[in-house]
């Protein structure tokens, strides 16, 4: 009798053993199975993003990248081969990886280093910040690497435009380390995709559908968009009391359109306020309470600076873009909708 159940239990044992290689063996395909997906993941978010900023280069600096350039840039990424560090480095990899592994995880010095180079050599900087962004931190697919870049944005708030003579001007102009490093890390944040999408779908549809005429507030320009012929239709005799009159009064009507299409966006904004990013939330949050300690800054001004970080960095780009944060994707936008966005 002893000597069945001592079989029995060794019967289960064994079966113990082998299910729970088993199943040591399929956490192991599955770990490899992740790392390979994430391997993967990086690879392509990085395409992506360096196409993205490709993309930029063309639009905003259209006069320094042709669009031969851009072109031949864009099939070279498509193309990309990556390639194991340690094909390369060989046994120096270990090396390379602990200090890159010390410099991700030391926000601070990051943030002083992009200031400093800043000083020494502003042609450079935003490539370093690219490489920082898009390598260093991944992209920010990683909530860990989303913490680390929080950090450097708050560091280079306090050592660049906290030290600034003139931070507002410093951020508007958008060439700052801040404002570089800002700008790539909403564009690829997924929840401020999510809020964009939510706020400002539903306005630019309508003005889509409502795109008639150019929303001029300017009355020289206003004049200057019709022919001789459309503005004596219009106007009147050019010059008299009446042509004045009658510009003026499409002046108005055009504002009054503005009016009412920045108060429907604004409703949409405060409908959405709910979803907005938490890390955007922070960020703003620390401009304030970092800002708001210099005595040469008013709150007025530190308030304006948070206004302007918001609406110039983030909300504006999309409004006037929105094909290009994803918003809008199966409605082309003409040159008349395009100007009324951007009024």
């Amino acid at each position: 009798m002893v000597k069945l159940d001592i079989h029995t239990l060794a019967h289960h044992l064994k079966q113990e053993r082998l299910y729970v290689n088993s199943e040591k063996q399929l956490i192991q395909r599955l770990n490899a199975d992740v790392l390979k997906t994430a391997e993967k993941l990086y690879r392509t978010a990085w395409i992506a993003k360096q196409q993205r900023i490709n993309l930029d280069r063309l639009i905003i600096t259209s006069a320094e990248a042709s669009p031969a350039e851009c072109c031949q840039h864009a099939k070279i990424l498509e193309d990309t081969q990556f390639v194991d560090g340690y094909k390369q480095l060989g046994f120096q990899e270990t090396a390379y990886g602990e200090f890159l592994s010390r410099l991700r995880e030391n926000p601070r010095l990051i943030a002083s280093s992009l200031v400093a180079g800043e000083k020494l050599n502003q042609e450079n900087t935003q490539s370093v910040i690219y490489t920082v962004f898009t390598s260093l931190y991944g992209n920010c697919i990683m909530q860990e690497d989303e913490s680390y870049l929080l950090q450097v944005l708050r560091y280079l708030i306090e050592f660049e435009l906290k030290e600034s003579d003139n931070p507002r001007r410093l951020l508007r102009r958008g060439t700052c380390a801040f404002s570089i490093l800002f700008k790539l890390f909403s564009e690829g944040l997924f929840s401020a995709k999510l809020f964009l999408t939510a706020t400002l779908h539903e306005p630019i549809m309508q003005l889509l559908v409502e795109d008639e005429d150019h929303l001029e507030t300017d009355p020289n320009k206003l004049i200057e968009r019709f022919s001789p012929y459309q503005q004596e239709k219009l106007f009147g005799e050019k010059g008299s009391d009446r042509f004045r009159q009658k510009v003026q009064e499409m002046v108005e009507s055009n504002e009054a359109k503005l009016v009412a299409l920045v108060n429907k966006f604004i409703g949409y904004l405060k409908q959405n306020t709910y979803c907005f990013p938490h890390s955007l939330r922070w960020i703003v949050s620390q401009m304030y309470k970092t800002l708001s300690c210099v005595d040469r800054l008013e709150v007025g001004e530190v308030r304006a600076m948070c206004t302007d970080l918001l609406l110039a960095c983030f909300i504006c780009p999309a409004v006037v873009n929105p094909e290009q944060y994803g918003i809008i994707s199966d409605a082309p936008i003409n040159e008349v909708a395009r100007f009324n966005l951007m009024q």
